[in-house]
C-alpha cells in the first residue's frame, strides 16, 4: 500500500513542482533509505513546491525517501526508512542519524494499528484502544504544551530540558512538533504522523513552516 501512495506521490509532486508557474520551490534530496521489502529507489522531483513565501523557505531544502518529503535547514545529514509494514520514518541532522540530537528535524508515519496507537497515545489517549490492553508506552509531560489546530491534529513544545513528544526532545532547545491521528475502524488502518522540529529558539519560526508544511505531506492523504 505505501509502495502505490509513493509512486502516486512522487508523480503528482513532480508535476506540481513543474506546473505551479510562480510557486516557491526547494531543492529536494534524496535520503539514504532503509527498505524492509526491496524496491526500486523512486523517481523524485528536483524541486518541490512549497506553499510559502520566498523568505520563509530561503536555506531550506525538502528531503525525501519517496514516501515522505519533510522540509529542514540545507546541508544537513538524512537517513529515512520505508518500513515492510508501511511505516515510514526520515531524520535530518546535522550529526548521528542513528543516535539523534539537536539540532534536528524529524518524522515518523505508521498505519498499521499497533505502530500508529503506540505513536500518537501520549496525546492522543484514544489511540490507545488500538494497544490490545497494553498500556501506552509513553505520557506526556507535565511541561509539554499543546494547541490544536482541528480535530485530529496538535502542535506541541516540549520546552528545552523537558524529555517529552518530540524526537529528539530534552536539549538545550525547544523541541516544536505536529501530530496527526486518524483512528482504526473496521475496514480502514488509519495512521499517526508526528513530526518535530528541534532547533535553537531564534528558529522558531522556520520550525512553524517546517511543520505547517509537514501536515500537508502525510502518505495517507494522497
Amino acid at each position: 500500500m505505501l509502495g502505490k501512495a509513493i509512486a502516486i506521490a512522487t508523480a503528482a509532486l513532480a508535476g506540481s513542482a513543474a506546473s505551479a508557474a510562480g510557486a516557491t520551490t526547494v531543492p529536494v534530496i534524496h535520503c539514504p533509505t532503509t527498505y524492509g521489502v526491496s524496491q526500486p529507489p523512486p523517481r523524485l522531483p528536483g524541486r518541490l513546491s512549497v506553499s510559502a513565501g520566498a523568505s520563509a523557505v530561503t536555506g531550506l531544502d525538502a528531503y525525501s525517501n519517496g514516501a515522505l518529503f519533510l522540509l529542514a535547514p540545507a546541508g544537513l545529514r538524512c537517513h529515512a526508512l520505508v518500513g515492510a509494514d508501511g511505516g515510514a520514518s526520515i531524520v535530518i541532522t546535522a550529526g548521528s542519524t542513528t543516535h539523534v540530537r539537536e539540532p534536528a528535524v524529524t518524522a515518523y508515519f505508521a498505519d498499521t494499528p499497533g505502530t500508529a496507537g503506540s505513536l500518537a497515545c501520549p496525546l492522543f489517549p484514544s489511540a490507545a484502544q488500538q494497544l490490545s490492553g497494553q498500556p501506552c508506552p509513553r505520557s506526556k509531560p507535565a511541561g509539554e504544551s499543546t494547541y490544536s489546530p482541528g480535530q485530529g491534529s496538535l502542535y506541541f513544545t516540549d520546552p528545552p530540558h523537558v524529555h517529552g513528544d518530540g524526537a529528539p526532545s530534552g536539549g538545550a532547545d525547544p523541541a516544536h512538533g505536529a501530530i496527526a491521528f486518524v483512528a482504526a475502524t473496521k475496514g480502514l488502518n488509519g495512521f499517526a504522523f508526528v513530526a518535530t522540529c528541534t532547533l535553537p529558539a531564534r528558529e522558531h519560526g522556520r520550525c512553524a513552516t517546517i511543520l505547517r508544511d509537514a501536515l500537508t505531506r502525510i502518505p495517507a492523504n494522497v
